[in-house]
This record gives structure tokens, C-alpha cells and sequence, in this order.
């Protein structure tokens, strides 16, 4: 079925923003003095050469003659192609187990104490990077920020805990989550129990790429360590150790880009480093509880992360021009408005007599009643759904009070969020749709073949109407009470 949950590729048009009043004087005034063409040709000099500091990669010697000027506003620093590849080379060059020590002390010598990071999940290859900070006795200068999906194991928690502990991070680790949500509930409540299945893609960006840029973001974070390596495979295999997020601009680390997770668990082991006791079960790569599996006897590393969904990443890593991040931010911002909303249509729904259906309760509720059920699969985000929403619950009052029809049909009222719960096997092939809201009444005397609403309106007099005319008789329902009953002794 679509969605309609499309994201858009546009950019904000930039025209019509306010430019600073000008206020250099043009020309000199009486009395005024003009600046000898000696002096202008030494700061014409001095500038040029400067620049040619700051594009060959020499930030440091740059920060501080522009801080000495008062030029340098702390803003982010820049890279050239050029000097972002002869630094991969020199580093790429020593032998594998010396680059993540030369590689944090090139960090910690080239940007401005507290404007790089480390953004750890609390990986081994995480926890080994941290370690080596500590090591190298410049642990005080780094960021710490990790990303709690609301969605992680109970030994992942735990393991942070004990890493604060460990590393002595209690007062600077950074914890972000998703905007709005501190708990799990919350999320769920803001989102929708399902999301994680519903839209990967936007399940990742509220609870990992839009906290992370975030966290960067608030931080003032110039450059930031990752943990990825090569051998992690697929999107990562050709990734170097120094890299430019062409997305912000923000320089990118990956100091055991050349590992593999042998020579990962050799230091955690003979260090005694704390890591994930999931590690100890068979996972040997762990995410979000909800997509993370056991890997299997000769599969990839990362083999259980989002099992059966074709993709490797959750997008973090991914760099995504300003039309995409606009788009998903559109998005996630009409699914929370959406979930506001069905708070609040449920609670009126509820107290109308209308009866809520999750993928959990169908076969009882939609599948298993006596009685004739009419229901409405719809979307929180969905315009149309959150329109017809008043009318369907006058509708259930006044067939509760009434009946339906001459016959005084009893006709039950029922709502499914059809976007996050997912129809039984055997009602897939009964229950189809390709939009929302979409209306089916379900008869006792034929529950496999539910009959869809079709008509072009959604008026109370209209569905009441149609009703009328489609639903088994309280005669009807009785005998199929009975002839099921008898089936049943």
C-alpha cells in the first residue's frame, strides 16, 4: 500500500534573507586619512599567506593569528582535498597498530581543546578508542557523546554505567536522545509503539541522525571519532581514516579504520576493559534491541544489524545534502504532529464506544465477534483520517443507541492505526487496501470475506445508510451463534 510518506528533495530558497546595513564609509571625510598602499600591500600579503596555511591543513598556525587578529570566531575548520589525502597517506603509511595513537595525537595537537569529540555507542572499538585517550594522558581535552536510542539493550545501559565508572566520565559524558523524548514511553507516545518497523529511515533520523547532529551541533564540535573500521564491510570498507562530511563540513575520525575485531578484542582483553555482555551471547555487533539478531556461524560482523531489511546503515554516517535532511525532518515532524493528534482521537473514539484494534487483538476483536464489526484502518499523519475522525465516533454513538437499519443490525465500531500494526497472515489477502482511511464491515456470517466501503462519501447519514443495507440482521447473527456453537461442542 502507499504511504504518502514521501520526503521532499528541495532546498529552502535562500533569497529575501536581511544583509547587514553597510556602514564602511566610502571615501574619507575632511580632516580624514587614508591607508598608505605599503600597508595595505603588507595585509594584502599577510592575508594570502595565511590562506595558503589554512588550505594546506595547517589549522592551528591559523587559529592563532586570526584569534591574535580577532578574525577567528572558533567557526569550523576546513580541509583541502589535497591535505585531507596526504594525511591519510602519512598515517595509512605507519605500521596498523601505531595509526590510532598517531591519529588521536594529530587530533589533539590540531584542534582547539573541547571543539573535537568522541561519539561512542559503547562498542569495543569504542571503548578501545576511549581507552587510548586516557592512555595518551589527553582524554581532558575530548568531548564525550553518546546517542541513547530509547530502544537499546538492558546490558547496553548497563554497560554505560559501568564505562562512566571505568573511564571516570560520570560529569562529561553528553547522553542526546530523540527531541522531546527522555523515555521510551514518551517516544512511543510521540511516534507510535512501531515506528522502528513501519520506517526505518525515519525511525533513524528522529533517534539517531537528528540527535547526533544535535549533540555536534550544541557542542560546538569541529571534529568528531567514530569507531568504524574497514572490516566492518559494505558501506565502510573504502572509508579512510580522515574524512569531510560534505554535509556540514565537519572533519570525521576514524583512528581503527585499519583494525579488524581481532586486534579490537586482544587490547580489551589484556587491558581488562569493560564491554557489552551481549558480546558473550553471540552478538557481535550490537544496535537497537528491536533490529539487532544473533549473527550466524560465518556471517559478517555487522550481519544482525537490521536483518532482512537491506540496508547497513542507520544513516548517522551517511552524508545527506540539506534537501533530504529537510525532507526527513517534514516527515518526522507530520508523523509526531499525526501521533499528538490520535492521542487525543483515541481518547474521543473510546468514550464514543469505538473499539481500538492493535495487530495483537484482531483476531478476537475484528476476526471473533458475534457481532457485525465495521472497520476503520487509518494513519495519524493521514489529513483525510484525522477528518472523518468526529463523524465516525457520532456514527458509533448513534448505532449503539439505534441499531443499524430496520432490522436494528448491531453493528460494532472499531479503529486501526494501519501504518504501524500489521494485518494477521490470514486477513491480508481479505483485508486489501492501498490508502488511508480505508472501511470494512465485517459480517458474522462471512468474516472471511469482509466487504470494503466504497463510497465517495464519509458522512454520518451516508455510512449509517450503507450499513443499512450490508449488515447481517441481529436474526442472522444469532444463528451463526448458534451453527458455530454447535461446531464448536
Amino acid at each position: 500500500r502507499s504511504s504518502g510518506m514521501g520526503t521532499s528533495s528541495t532546498t529552502p530558497d535562500p533569497a529575501g534573507r536581511d544583509l547587514p546595513e553597510d556602514k564602511t564609509r566610502r571615501g574619507t571625510s575632511r580632516g580624514g586619512s587614508k591607508v598608505p598602499h605599503a600597508l595595505l600591500l603588507v595585509v594584502v600579503v599577510a592575508f594570502l599567506a595565511a590562506g595558503r596555511i589554512f588550505y594546506s591543513g595547517e589549522v592551528s598556525t591559523l587559529q592563532g593569528l586570526l584569534r591574535y587578529t580577532g578574525l577567528y570566531s572558533g567557526g569550523m575548520v576546513s580541509f583541502s582535498k589535497e591535505y585531507t589525502a596526504s594525511m591519510n597517506a602519512k598515517f595509512g603509511a605507519l605500521p596498523e597498530s601505531e595509526q590510532p595513537e598517531a591519529v588521536l595525537k594529530w587530533v589533539n595537537d590540531t584542534f582547539e581543546a573541547r571543539r573535537w569529540a568522541q561519539v561512542t555507542s559503547f562498542g569495543p572499538t569504542g571503548i578501545v578508542v576511549t581507552h587510548l585517550l586516557r592512555k595518551l594522558g589527553i582524554s581532558q581535552s575530548a568531548q564525550y557523546l553518546t546517542i541513547d536510542t530509547l530502544h537499546l539493550f538492558p546490558q547496553t545501559y548497563e554497560l554505560m554505567e559501568r564505562c562512566k565508572a571505568f573511564f571516570g566520565l560520570q560529569d562529561v559524558l553528553k547522553v542526546y536522545r530523540a527531541d522531546g523524548a527522555a523515555t521510551r514511553a514518551e517516544f512511543e507516545a510521540s511516534y507510535g509503539p512501531r515506528m522502528w518497523r513501519t520506517d526505518s529511515r525515519i525511525f533513524d533520523f528522529i533517534t539517531k541522525v537528528e540527535p547526533t547532529r544535535r549533540a555536534l551541533e550544541e557542542n560546538h564540535v569541529q571534529a568528531w571519532i567514530t569507531g568504524r573500521r574497514r572490516s566492518q564491510g559494505d558501506a565502510r570498507d573504502a572509508m579512510a581514516i580522515i574524512e569531510v562530511d560534505d554535509s556540514d563540513g565537519r572533519v570525521k575520525i576514524n583512528p581503527m579504520a585499519n583494525w579488524n575485531i581481532d586486534q579490537v578484542w586482544e587490547v580489551v582483553k589484556k587491558e581488562g576493559l569493560p564491554y557489552n555482555a551481549l558480546h558473550d551471547e553471540g552478538y557481535t555487533s550490537v544496535g537497537d534491541m528491536v533490529t539487532t539478531v544473533k549473527v550466524e556461524k560465518g556471517e559478517d560482523e555487522r550481519a544482525g544489524r537490521w536483518k532482512g531489511q537491506g540496508k547497513t546503515e542507520c544513516g548517522m554516517h551517511v552524508a545527506s545534502d540539506s534537501g533530504s535532511i529537510n525532507g526527513l525532518k517534514k516527515t518526522a515532524r507530520r508523523v509526531k504532529e499525526g501521533y499528538d493528534w490520535d492521542k487525543g482521537a483515541t481518547e474521543r473514539s473510546v468514550a464514543a464506544g469505538v473499539i481500538t484494534v492493535t495487530e495483537d487483538n484482531f483476531a478476537e476483536v475484528v476476526l471473533g465477534s458475534s457481532a457485525n464489526v465495521f472497520l476503520e484502518i487509518y494513519a495519524p499523519w493521514c489529513p483525510h483520517c484525522q477528518g472523518i475522525e468526529i463523524t465516525y465516533s457520532e456514527l458509533a454513538v448513534k448505532v449503539a443507541k439505534d441499531g443499524v437499519g430496520e432490522h436494528k443490525a448491531n453493528v460494532a465500531l472499531a479503529r486501526m492505526d494501519g501504518w504501524q500494526n500489521n494485518l494477521p497472515e490470514a486477513a491480508k489477502e481479505t483485508f486489501k487496501f492501498s490508502g488511508f482511511p480505508s472501511l470494512f464491515l465485517v459480517r458474522p456470517s462471512a468474516r472471511d470475506a469482509p466487504i470494503k466501503y466504497k463510497e465517495r462519501g464519509h458522512t454520518l447519514a451516508q455510512m449509517d445508510a450503507w450499513l443499512a443495507t450490508q449488515a447481517d440482521s441481529p436474526e442472522a447473527c444469532s444463528r451463526n451463534a448458534v451453527s458455530e456453537g454447535k461446531a464448536a461442542s
